[in-house]
């Protein structure tokens, strides 16, 4: 019975070998023919029956093999196991583990690259930046055998520096990405090409900066012409700048340069299409060309984008004023003037006065003219100049010659003109007597324009303005006393009116009162230093 249970269990147990040397022929074939994770399969089911190390390590080799570096290390520390003091085993555990971590920090980098691609998609670039340097930190402990190239990485992390507006990092970064990876840089070469472009545009335009505001704080001390050359010199630096090209085309209007002022603006519209302000300028530009039909288009273009407001109404009534078209003129004056203040921003250039001689300078010694004929010298014809109508009162007060054609003078009566005029502010008293004094003495040839003057002075008893224009005519006239007595009126009432005291001077000389007229046209020049008939 023993000898029979022995024979039984000797059979099984050869049958057992025979199924395991049969699995281990398989398995030995399938790694012949590559199969390696099959065969690796088999190798550690018959290890697992025999016990046997060697066969471990077999398995271990095949799933090495086929990138199965986990599996592998199992394999390796299961054979250790049975044979703790073999170094060779050692060693391929060892072997297996830095495989194991290499695999995981490979996979752990392309999690990471595909987190990166998402926010670089998604435009949280702050985000891509952070998780791309987190992949290079990674991808640099992997070494140079890493299945993705630091510079795939490096210039990823360059792009998303670069959108950020982080240039000269990105620089950095994508030139050690052509050094890192030479025969894959196309990309971070074309990015890097791109990069530099930027920072040389900024360098340029830190530089155009540092010359625009030489130029600002020159034009502001009246240097005028080296401010405009610094600005000059800013534009040529960055011209695709709309405002360098603005403030470029301000000192050139400030030099009298208005054609080619009028050549930047149009530049600045060009990028900046809504702005009023520089619509408003170019037509300043125009006008001051006498190019009042284009003015007047490129004016009327802006206040079709601001209707309300007063400075671009009164510059509207100037232009239809010179053109002769009296009444439009006379409507947008008005419209002005019901404007609130908030209305008149203080950057928006005031066209200026109604009546200049030929584009002559405040004070020229021009001939004077009544319909185109001339007069005597000696008995010139001024008016004051308006105040506030583009230009200060304080600097700009003396008197303006008046040379103008019969024919574009507005019809209206003077005394209505007038008296219309002192219900309104003291700029546009100044611009429709300005315009009633010229109907009047031009208009309706040499009729004095005393008798018109008068009943008005009588309607406004405290406005000095009428007063001054009252004492002029009567100079004309010849009634000197009642001239005098008027002025007087008039600097009772304003006592800092420099056109009353230059007339009033003149009327003391008429008289031989030298010391009066000396003294009259010293505060004619203290109130307004520029008054070149005072200094006469």
């Amino acid at each position: 019975e023993r000898c029979l249970t022995a024979k039984n269990v000797s059979e099984e147990q050869q049958k057992k070998d025979l199924a395991l040397r049969e699995k281990l022929g398989r398995a030995d074939a399938l790694a012949a023919a590559g199969e390696n994770l099959q065969a690796a399969t088999l190798y550690g089911e018959v290890a697992e029956e025999r016990m046997d190390p060697l066969l471990f390590v077999r398995q271990g080799e095949l799933f090495f093999a086929a990138g199965k570096e986990a599996e592998a290390l199992h394999a390796y520390e299961r054979a250790l196991k049975s044979v703790p003091g073999d170094r060779e085993i050692a060693r391929r555990v060892e072997t297996a583990r830095k495989a194991v971590e290499k695999a995981e920090r490979k996979q752990r980098m392309e999690q990471l690259l595909r987190k990166a691609g998402d926010e670089e998609r998604q435009g949280h670039f702050q985000d891509a930046v952070k998780t791309y340097r987190a992949a290079l930190a990674l991808s640099r402990e992997a070494g140079t055998e890493s299945s993705v190239e630091q510079g795939e990485i490096l210039t990823g992390l360059g792009r998303v520096l670069a959108v950020s507006g982080l240039l000269q990092e990105a620089e950095n970064i994508l030139v050690e990405a052509i050094r890192t990876s030479p025969g894959k840089d196309a990309e971070a070469k074309r990015l890097l090409s791109g990069v530099r472009s930027r920072l040389e545009a900024q360098r340029k335009r830190r530089e155009a900066a540092v010359l625009a505001e030489k130029g600002k704080k020159l034009v502001a001390s009246g240097r005028t012409y080296e401010g405009a050359v610094q600005l000059r010199e800013a534009v040529l630096l960055v011209p695709e700048d709309p405002e360098l090209r603005f403030l470029f085309a301000e000192a050139l209007s400030d030099l009298g340069m208005y054609r080619e002022a009028a050549g930047e603006y149009a530049y600045v519209l060009r990028k900046s299409p809504e702005r009023v302000d520089v619509l408003n300028r170019r037509a300043w530009s125009y006008a001051k060309l006498g190019q009042y039909d284009e003015a007047l288009q490129v004016l009327l273009s802006a206040r079709n984008k601001a209707p309300e407001n007063a400075v671009l109404l009164e510059n509207e009534g100037y232009l239809y004023f010179r053109r002769g078209e009296f009444d439009q003129a006379l409507r947008a004056f008005e419209k002005s003037l019901r404007q609130p203040e908030a209305s008149r921003p203080t950057e928006y250039r005031e066209m200026g006065p109604l009546w200049e001689s030929n584009g002559s300078s405040v004070g020229g010694n021009t001939m004077i003219t009544e319909g185109w004929l001339s007069l005597p010298r000696e008995t010139p014809f001024w008016l004051p100049s308006p105040a506030g109508a583009g230009v200060s009162s304080a600097g700009f007060s003396g008197l303006w010659h008046l040379a103008l054609p019969r024919e574009s003078l507005p019809g209206e009566p003077f005394s209505e003109m007038l008296q219309r005029a002192i219900r309104l502010d003291p700029q546009m008293k100044a611009l429709y007597g300005n315009a009633a004094v010229a109907s009047s003495y031009v208009g309706r040839g040499r009729v004095n324009p005393a008798d018109r003057i008068a009943p008005v002075v009588g309607v406004a008893r405290e406005d000095a303005f009428p007063r001054v224009l009252l004492g002029h005519a009567l100079l004309r006239k010849g009634m000197v006393d009642s001239a005098m007595e008027q002025l007087e009126e008039a600097l009772r009432i304003n006592p800092f009116d420099s056109t009353a005291y230059t007339l009033l001077g003149y009327a003391a000389l008429r008289k031989g009162q030298k010391a009066l007229a000396l003294e009259a046209y010293k505060n004619a020049l203290l109130f307004d230093p520029e008054n070149d008939q005072a200094k006469r």
